[in-house]
């Protein structure tokens, strides 16, 4: 069993949009609203997983993009949503950078109501992700 770069790469992608999300669940439902220790290493894991995981995502947008002029075959769909989920983790992106710095000011409400709101824009990314390969 040949095990390639692209694989690989694919793989990497999906473990680490994986750990990113699961981040954000971390944050949401096991960190307590006042714990800014666990809120901070929260906020570590999900950055890095989701740097790793958009190079990941863009070297495989390449990849596509590099088959379909050598095959000559259209890819339009996946420029649109390629484009929506780079938009949606930015915003995802923002919601964790957000809720922290409610977290520091004591806005308890805002905060959680924002880690929540990260969860479902990343679960909709990730759903956006999985129709690519399909």
């Amino acid at each position: 069993m040949s095990f390639s770069i692209d694989q690989f790469v694919i793989w990497f992608h999906l473990v680490s949009m994986a750990g990113a999300l699961g981040g954000l669940y971390f944050m949401h439902w096991v960190v307590e609203d006042g714990n800014l220790d666990g809120l901070k290493r929260g906020v570590r894991l999900f950055n890095f997983f989701i740097i790793a995981g958009i190079l990941a995502g863009l070297h495989l947008y390449g990849q596509k993009i590099m088959a379909a002029k050598e095959g000559g075959f259209d890819i339009s769909h996946v420029h649109q949503t390629v484009g929506i989920k780079i938009t949606l983790l930015l915003a995802a992106g923002a919601c964790v950078g957000i809720s922290a710095k409610a977290s520091r000011g004591g806005k308890t409400g805002k905060a959680s109501t924002l880690r929540l709101a990260g969860v479902i824009i990343m679960a909709l990314a990730a759903y956006l992700g999985v129709t690519l390969r399909s």
